[in-house]
């Protein structure tokens, strides 16, 4: 296999773990004679669907130059055509139109359905300024399939709660005065569209606007202590700054180390949020490389593989001594999605936004009645690695990690009484 398909493997290796169904894509590779029986049988051994998957995607590149072709086809043909424009986006026109053959095969659609399949669609051009428009929110609609109606009054202990009013706090950390022509300019759109989303999906939005290092340290360690947290379902926290790897920075251009804001809110330091999701949204940047591969626009200018291994092992479940009392891990319930991945920069239009905050409003906006979490989050990567930007065509793709337990829906329009 080539270092442009192993590449692609890897840098959507975690979306790939969050979101596809390993069995069918398994059997079709050993129908194509990429896998092998023994290797299925390893694959089916594992003990979780999210280490089948890892399997897989170890097992691929050892399989000769055709494997990724014969993978994409797979991901295409056990209807997981999403993760097949991700991995191999030049090829999407072909995944449409496979899909779009195999769907006129299916007989006695119903209306309803294929109003659906035309809902999921992503736009073919991003951003754009109708997709950054502050009217993308009004697709927000309340949640209207009966079976997660049904939760809100028969939960289920493979599905988060999130039906308190309000069913949390989201703070909103928007840095934009850094002096001259770091400013950064178009962030208060960014912060605008924020603060309507979540109060449309009732949440009690804090904006906090261009604070030091030691501020956002400091307002951090008091808000991990309101007591308001005991009595809410879920926590999101938004930063939008400047940023390197493994850091965001205060408007002093002070570092704040991101595994060090996440772990304010862990289970041991923030008690009130022990057993509940907690969603951290960084728009920064990671480093200073520019991303050729995969209105004018300007950069948001440690590696966090350690702490990304972190939470996907506080996710799993974890054996505990007769005598312990703590009851999930301290890592436990948390999602940190990131603007780009370590090393390189994200883009900001000073007009319309920052790319990820523009696809992460516009797919919640779209799907969040329908949708988990990891699902949403799939899609803002595959809108994000859409853009290019107009001076060097540079490229960037977002990316996130997780130690979540359960799945997490923001449930708009159902709440307790």
């Amino acid at each position: 296999m080539d270092k442009f398909h192993r590449d692609q493997i890897r840098k959507n290796r975690l979306a790939l773990i969050q979101d596809m169904e390993p069995g069918p894509v398994a059997d079709y590779l050993v129908q194509e004679g990429v896998l092998t029986d023994a290797m299925l049988e390893d694959i089916e051994a594992a003990r979780t669907r999210r280490d089948k998957v890892s399997k897989i995607l170890d097992d691929i590149p050892r399989r000769g130059p055709g494997a990724f072709e014969h993978f994409y086809n797979g991901l295409i043909e056990t209807e997981q055509p999403h993760l097949a424009d991700l991995i191999w986006p030049d090829r999407l026109s072909q995944t449409r139109a496979k899909s779009a053959g195999r769907r006129s095969l299916i007989a006695q659609v119903s209306e309803d359905r294929d109003d659906e399949d035309d809902d999921d669609k992503l736009p073919e051009k991003f951003p754009t300024a109708d997709i950054a428009d502050f009217s993308v929110i009004d697709k927000l609609i309340d949640v209207k399939d009966p079976e997660l109606k049904a939760l809100l009054t028969n939960p289920k202990e493979s599905t988060y709660k999130n039906f308190s009013q309000p069913k949390g706090r989201a703070v909103i950390i928007n840095n934009v005065l850094f002096g001259g022509d770091k400013d950064r300019k178009g962030s208060e759109k960014d912060a605008t569209q924020l603060q309507r989303l979540f109060e449309k999906l009732n949440y009690k939005v804090v904006l906090h606007s261009n604070l030091t290092a030691e501020k956002m340290l400091g307002m951090l360690k008091e808000e991990s202590k309101n007591s308001d947290h005991a009595r809410h379902h879920s926590f999101i926290l938004i930063i939008l700054s400047h940023g390197a790897n493994d850091v965001v920075y205060g408007t002093d251009w002070k570092k704040l180390s991101i595994p060090v804001i996440t772990d304010i809110f862990n289970g041991k330091n923030c008690p009130f949020l022990v057993d509940k999701p907690k969603l951290f949204f960084i728009q920064a940047c990671q480093g200073e490389n520019y991303d050729k591969g995969s209105g004018d626009t300007q950069a948001d200018g440690g590696d966090l593989a350690e702490y990304f291994s972190r939470l996907e092992l506080a996710g799993r479940q974890e054996e505990r001594t007769d005598s312990s009392d703590v009851s999930v891990p301290t890592m436990a319930d948390i999602l940190v999605a990131m603007a780009t991945t370590p090393d390189y920069v994200s883009w900001r239009n000073e007009s319309l936004g920052t790319w990820f905050i523009i696809a992460l409003v516009y797919a919640i906006s779209k799907y969040a009645h329908k949708y988990d979490i990891s699902q949403i989050l799939t899609k803002v990567n595959y809108l994000v690695s859409k853009g290019e930007t107009i001076k060097g065509k540079y490229r960037q793709v977002s990316q996130w990690r997780s130690s979540l337990r359960k799945k997490f829906y923001f449930f708009p329009g159902l709440h307790q009484s």
